[in-house]
Formats: structure tokens, C-alpha cells, sequence
């Protein structure tokens, strides 16, 4: 019956109860009931305060506009331009543009770095292809960054948690740097299968590799020849 809290608009019947035993049971045990009950009542009112400022003042972790202003002030720090769309930062750096996603957390938060993109030169490859070229930068780099193919598009992402703004600095770089490093490769063996999808295509003259491997014909002798 205590552990259930009766109300009349903003007014607890807890008080009146534990005061109603403790007038019919004059004895100490209906005493302590009642500064038993009251002790309990300043607890919940305590943590129920507690809880509902915690969404506007909580820490750092757990404050998504704290998240996304440091991140904002370390992209205007290093000059580089940063805006939020649909709840994600999105900034460019090297005429590439760049997703970063937040999440909260009491004791860590989560940060997100998503690289995406549907460029000609991936677009164009078999699916096989494509499969492949996120295999070997997996296989190739030891780092934390993942490469995923899909039919139209690429992507490239990395993951990691903090608790503070230093930190998120710190690994922000380090895993940033990591997942350029794995666009890169990416795009260079791209490059290379395209490359030769493209010397294998070209034309071939008829007798171009017997006048290479050859001595030069005789001008007299195809003449001769050519009169019988």
C-alpha cells in the first residue's frame, strides 16, 4: 500500500497516512513507520528532480547539443566547413563530403564517421568487382575503418566511443585519418580496374604484332608478288 502513490492533484496522501497510523499506533513502531515513510518520500522526490534536469543540464556524454557544438567549434577551429542536416553534421574536407553521427550515452558517447560515394568509375564495375575492392582494403589495412560495396554506391565508415571532448579530438583524428586512408586505396585499385577495362577495349590493327616482332617487308618483294 505505501509503495503505490495516491494523488489529488499536486497533493501526496502518503503524509496523511503515515500519520494516521502513527496517531492509531502511538507505539514506536508507528513512529518510525511514519519517519520511515517520510525519509522514503524526500528520496523520490530527490531523484525525481534529479531526472528531470538531467535532460537539460546532464553531462557531457549525455547532452547531444553539447556533442555537436564541440564537434562544430573543432570543425571551425580547423577551418573547415560543417552544417547539420536531418540531425547528422555534415562537413567537406578535400572537395569530399563527410557524415558524422552522435549518440548519447550516461557514461560514453558514440561518434560516427561515414564516407559514401557513387562515383562513374566504381559505378561502372561488376558486382564481383566491386565485392573485391572491399576485400582487399579489409584484408590490406589494419585499421578501424570498414569499406562496404553495394551495387551503387560505395562506403566507408568508422566507429568509436568517449567520454569527454579532448577525447573525441584525439580519436576523431586518428580514426579519420584511417578511414582516408582506406578511401584511397579504394579508389586506386579502382583505378586500376578501370584502367585495364580500358586497354583491353581498345582496337587492335590486323598485323600490328607480326610488323612489331618482324624485320620490315621488302618494298621489291611485295611487288613481286604481287605481279604473278
Amino acid at each position: 500500500m505505501y509503495q503505490n502513490r495516491k494523488s489529488f492533484g499536486t497533493i501526496s496522501l502518503r503524509p496523511f497516512l503515515c500519520l494516521f497510523f502513527a496517531l492509531w499506533r502511538k507505539d514506536k513502531g508507528g513512529y518510525l513507520l511514519c519517519n520511515q515513510c517520510e525519509k522514503q518520500n524526500k528520496t523520490i522526490y530527490i531523484m525525481a528532480i534529479s531526472n528531470k534536469f538531467s535532460g537539460f543540464f546532464g553531462g557531457f556524454t549525455s547532452n547531444i547539443a553539447k556533442l555537436r557544438k564541440a564537434a562544430m567549434d573543432y570543425f571551425a577551429s580547423e577551418g573547415i566547413a560543417c552544417e547539420i542536416k536531418d540531425g547528422e553534421l555534415l562537413f567537406k574536407f578535400n572537395d569530399s563530403i563527410y557524415t558524422l553521427q552522435l549518440g548519447t550515452g550516461d557514461d560514453y558517447a558514440e561518434c560516427a564517421i561515414v564516407y559514401e560515394c557513387n562515383a562513374e568509375e566504381y559505378t561502372s564495375l561488376d558486382l564481383t568487382d566491386k565485392t573485391f575492392v572491399a576485400d582487399k582494403v579489409n584484408t590490406d589495412l589494419y585499421n578501424h575503418a570498414t569499406v562496404y560495396a553495394y551495387n551503387d554506391s560505395i562506403k566507408v565508415d568508422s566507429t568509436f566511443y568517449f567520454t569527454s571532448k579532448k577525447m573525441w579530438v584525439e580519436l576523431f583524428i586518428k580514426h579519420f585519418n584511417e578511414l582516408n586512408e582506406s578511401v584511397r586505396l579504394a579508389f586506386d585499385i579502382i583505378g586500376d580496374m578501370v584502367t585495364s577495362a580500358d586497354e583491353a577495349e581498345k582496337p587492335k590493327k590486323i598485323g600490328f604484332c607480326v610488323y612489331e616482332q618482324n624485320e620490315p617487308v621488302n618494298g621489291n618483294d611485295v611487288a613481286a608478288v604481287a605481279n604473278k
